[in-house]
């Protein structure tokens, strides 16, 4: 886990090394133990780095030059396997000083310039000059694990792992962006877009090509989820259970090289079992830390962790209390490390997490993108029902609502993603099914968030609005492949994979283990995994309404049957209730009427309701996850817009 800095500039002279030390500091919880800085001869374009010493931490040091070639290379995160990449290039020829896998990317680069991805497993933001061929690549990873964000000028490319950094800039104009704004609470993101008006990412799976003369640019896509999916893949089922096992098992084995020490998260749930289980198989001790929301019953899920820890004892448990106090003390903060308004608190429980656990490990790995690789959500098991019954609604509604029912029963969130997705098809899905060939049931419930977040919107802020759901399936329409040649559900998938992945659930990976100076590993989103997982028949994921039945079976003598046979449970934290003092204290400094005014997103008048009906129904979810979007939005606008980009 690092993060980098850098700029590109039309004319010579124009790099500032002080503005570029200034953009890193930024970024020194992504990078706490050393920094570095590079600027071309004519001042043209400059690099600064933030590090975390995870592997060999003198060989590593960053930026990495290699001189004869004309290359200068400032990277984020791990590629695994590199030990072997290592010895076939020196076969060719190369020689290297180090054992760090930066140097070994760097190898790569001069070896196959852009087809080196294809040598690239791990995860990965990085980007290279190429002087000799006056050019450079940004690239982020084929999952969109690690972030890595640019912003085009008239004059000047900046770039930087976070946002933040990009703002420490004082040419920079701080605005935000309506669509974007919107697109984060409705859709998760549009790939590419931000909150911040001017301010892109690069799209996973994707590098961008930057002339350092003219300075005009082009992205292109590397990888594709279901154009290389596993095509060798054993037709018995029992091998298939197999190959599973052993792909998952590889992926977690590679995430263990560290010359510091490495932990788990363990929820209890299925993902996260797995993972710390196979890691204890490997290592002799091994930290696992677990949340605990002490003042709701209804989330507590460390029982099952529990139960886990009992049957390998090198596993080291470590309990995290996270209350309502704590949860609303570390609002403000979360929004800073997440640059982005957001409605559940998990996100705040997650840096809580992070923090506590940087105490023990530098390095955790986590049970993240089992739900999307292997089909774990209720909208898997929706979309496939819906297309057997031919969108059928009514025998559909009915199974749904008696299985809603039986999670009721239990105190379990299991369907809580199926809230009104059976509901009758209107024009908006029907947009969807034109765009993109059939009903996706995720997005279709993006049109109704976006529809029902505007209420409570300023008019003039929402003139300015084009809907990012529709912004959303263009950008998919492009990309989908044909929807008679693949089962809808696994469809459904690959628009996951292709929106909600890279721009939500990596985003708040990525930022709440940073926001400890803790580097996330995610065997889960391995692409190996994902490739191997998007090959297999969707019986083998989706058993009746079994979620990830292969990834049960391939791990069944691993987990205790309290695990393996346990419904599905989203990973939410508690709603923030408001009632603490630091949540009434908030409430008062960002929703005060004059506060909504001169911010200009939301309805004065509108935002008053909704802070009387929190008053009356102060424990009423919905009420809850609304008001903490608008009070995101408040704290974002306030710390990035009318503030230097500062929670402190």
């Amino acid at each position: 886990m690092c993060g980098f800095v850098g700029e590109f500039s039309a004319g010579a002279g124009a790099v500032d090394d002080r503005r570029l030390y200034r953009m890193n500091n930024a970024l020194q919880h992504r990078g706490p133990d050393e920094s570095g800085i590079v600027i071309s001869s004519n001042r043209s374009w400059g690099v600064a780095h933030r590090r975390l010493n995870i592997v060999d931490p003198v060989g590593g040091r960053q930026p990495m030059l290699d001189p004869e070639r004309g290359l200068t290379l400032v990277f984020n995160g791990e590629i695994y396997d590199d030990d072997r990449l290592r010895r076939e290039l020196t076969k060719e020829g190369f020689h290297f000083r180090s054992h760090s896998d930066t140097e070994v990317l760097l190898a790569l680069y001069a070896r196959y310039h852009l087809n080196l991805f294809q040598h690239l497993r791990g995860e990965f933001a990085f980007v290279v000059i190429d002087e000799r061929r006056r050019e450079a690549i940004l690239v982020r990873d084929r999952m969109g694990i690690k972030p890595l964000f640019y912003m085009p000028m008239k004059d000047r490319i900046l770039f930087a792992s976070e946002i933040k950094a990009i703002f420490e800039d004082e040419r920079v104009s701080r605005e935000l962006d309506p669509t974007g704004v919107t697109a984060a609470i409705a859709v998760a993101d549009t790939p590419g877009h931000t909150p911040f008006r001017g301010v892109r990412q690069v799209r996973h799976s994707h590098y961008l090509k930057i002339n350092l003369d003219t300075l005009e640019f082009s992205e292109h896509r590397y990888w594709d989820a279901i154009q290389e999916r596993r095509r060798d893949i054993p037709t018995d089922p029992r091998e298939q259970v197999e190959a599973v096992r052993e792909e998952v098992s590889r992926a977690i084995r590679l995430r263990l090289r560290a010359d510091v020490p490495v932990g788990a998260y363990l929820s209890g749930g299925v993902d996260s079992s797995i993972v710390a289980a196979r890691m204890a198989q490997e290592l002799p001790k091994i930290p696992v830390f677990s949340l605990v929301f002490e003042d709701s019953p209804r989330h507590i899920e460390f029982p099952f962790a529990e139960d886990v820890t009992k049957m390998y004892p090198g596993m080291e448990m470590h309990r995290i209390p996270a209350t309502y106090a704590e949860l609303v003390r570390k609002l403000p903060e979360t929004v800073w490390h997440m640059e982005r308004p957001f409605g559940n608190l998990h996100s705040v429980a997650k840096v809580i997490a992070s923090q506590y656990a940087r105490q023990y490990v530098r390095c955790v790995l986590t049970g993240d993108g089992g739900d999307e690789s292997f089909c774990g959500y209720s909208t898997h098991w929706l979309q496939n029902e819906l297309q057997a019954a031919d969108y059928s609604l009514p025998r559909v509604k009915n199974r749904l609502q008696a299985m809603q029912r039986e999670a009721a029963k239990i105190g379990g969130n299991r369907y809580y993603l199926t809230s009104g997705l059976a509901a009758r098809i209107g024009p908006e899905t029907q947009f969807l099914v034109d765009k993109l060939g059939f009903r996706p049931c995720d997005i279709a419930t993006g049109f109704n968030a976006e529809r029902n977040i505007q209420v409570l919107m300023n008019p003039d802020f929402c003139r300015q609005i084009e809907s990012p759901t529709s912004t959303l399936a263009d950008q998919l329409a492009t990309i989908m492949p044909p929807p008679n040649g693949h089962r809808h559900a696994t469809l459904l998938q690959y628009i996951q994979l292709n929106s909600s992945v890279p721009e939500y659930i990596n985003t708040i990976a990525d930022r709440t283990e940073n926001a400890g100076s803790v580097e996330a590993r995610m065997p889960l989103f391995d692409h190996k995994v994902v490739e191997l997982a998007m090959g297999l028949p969707l019986d083998m994921k989706l058993r009746g309404d079994q979620e990830k039945w292969v990834l049960r079976e391939a791990f069944r003598p691993d987990l205790p049957a309290s695990v393996l046979e346990r419904r599905k449970q989203a990973f939410l934290a508690p709603p923030a209730p408001f009632s603490t003092p630091d949540g009434r204290m908030l409430l008062e400094t960002y929703l005060s009427p004059k506060a909504i005014k001169e911010a200009g997103i939301w309805s004065p008048r509108r935002i008053g309701a909704l802070r009387t009906a929190r008053r009356l129904m102060p424990r009423n979810r919905m009420v809850n996850l609304v008001l903490t979007i608008v009070l995101t939005t408040q704290i974002l606008v306030d710390r990035f817009v009318n503030h230097q980009p500062s929670w402190r």
